[in-house]
């Protein structure tokens, strides 16, 4: 082996799908995993495409997006754990998403996701994902109603919460096939595999190498985002060009109109899943108020609705215009504070037993 080693050389063996409907964070994402030293990056727009791609090459790991047209991250998930033809289903896949409720997550783990990283993310977040894909691979579950990553990653489960899983005992075991171990229970047949390490063993020196990524290589990654960080100004002029267009179409339409709120809603997660990626924490949280008070949305104070989607917007254009970084200090406090008392308002007022 050549002297001059190093992580970056072994990287250089993964190659990484990214799928994005956004094709500017698709890009970005492009560019720090080529930063961080690892090989060949495609991007797609669409889980449709994704499949293209993976079906003409030799991919490692997939970082995939939830909203996209035609085909979604999460019907593109469940056609890869289901798949029986050519596609390696047990591929690492790393759902990155400004999706961050809970139920978002549960139902990402069920459709057979292996790794949830919410948007915005930071370089480090995303290292440590990908170094929980690496060395702490799942056992890959294959059964009637579920293919994927074992759910449950803990041996107990959380506070609060039913053990449902059944003790496995030899009486269940039905035969065993290399990694596979075959098992019926309750008349259900389920294949269980050991964990897979190969995506270790082809990236890692376990002679030489203690971690994937240095800190130097994810300083480096993450000063690349930063970099980024007028350009990123630039779109959110646009996207806040948007949101008043869709808001003005909501004042025209009615603001029960469930079409331009939903628009509403996808230019706020769109700017929420930017903004804190490129320090504009403020305007991210700003964004995720307002994504909420869309989906809380009754059919009723239309007038206090409106009011309280323009003040979100018009927050957003102080932030954006005064380039406000960070959580925005006293200020950031002051207008969060007002924002969350609205909401609230507004919630009370669709309360009926209020």
């Amino acid at each position: 082996m050549p002297a001059n080693f190093t992580k970056k050389s072994q990287l250089s063996h993964i190659n990484v799908l990214v799928m994005d409907a956004d094709s500017r964070i698709a890009t970005l994402l492009r560019n720090v995993l080529t930063n961080l030293g690892f090989g060949k990056i495609y991007t797609a727009n669409s889980g449709t495409a994704g499949m293209q791609i993976l079906n003409a090459n030799s991919i490692d790991l997939i970082i995939t997006d939830w909203d996209m047209e035609p085909m979604n991250g999460i019907d593109f998930i469940k056609h890869i754990r289901t798949n029986n033809v050519s596609i390696n289903r047990m591929i690492p896949i790393i759902m990155l998403t400004g999706k961050s409720n809970r139920q978002h997550v549960e139902f990402a783990r069920d459709a057979g996701m292996t790794e949830f990283v919410v948007k915005p993310f930071s370089v480090q977040t995303l290292c440590n994902h990908i170094m929980l894909v690496v060395e702490h691979p799942r056992n890959f579950i294959m059964a009637s109603n579920f293919a994927g990553p074992c759910r449950r990653r803990r041996n107990l489960s959380p506070d609060g919460v039913e053990d449902r899983r059944k003790e496995i005992t030899d009486e269940h075991i039905v035969a065993k096939k290399g990694p596979a171990t075959i098992l019926r229970i309750d008349d259900q047949k389920i294949v269980c595999f050991e964990p897979n390490y190969e995506l270790k063993e082809k990236i890692v020196d376990k002679a030489r190498e203690k971690t994937i990524f240095s800190s130097a290589s994810v300083q480096m990654a993450q000063t690349l985002i930063e970099s980024y960080c007028e350009n990123f100004l630039e779109w959110a002029k646009e996207d806040i060009a948007n949101l008043e267009k869709h808001y003005a179409q909501l004042q025209t339409n009615g603001a029960c109109n469930s079409e331009n709120i939903k628009e509403i809603q996808d230019c706020a997660l769109l700017i929420k899943s930017r903004a804190g990626t490129f320090g504009f924490d403020l305007a991210s949280c700003v964004a995720d108020l307002l994504v909420k008070t869309c989906e809380n949305k009754s059919a009723d104070n239309h007038k206090l609705f409106s009011s309280v989607i323009h003040q979100h917007i018009n927050a957003l254009q102080v932030i954006f215009l005064q380039k406000i970084k960070g959580n925005g200090a006293e200020m950031g406090t002051e207008l969060l504070d007002g924002l969350f008392f609205i909401a609230n308002k507004l919630e009370d007022k669709t309360n009926p037993s209020l």
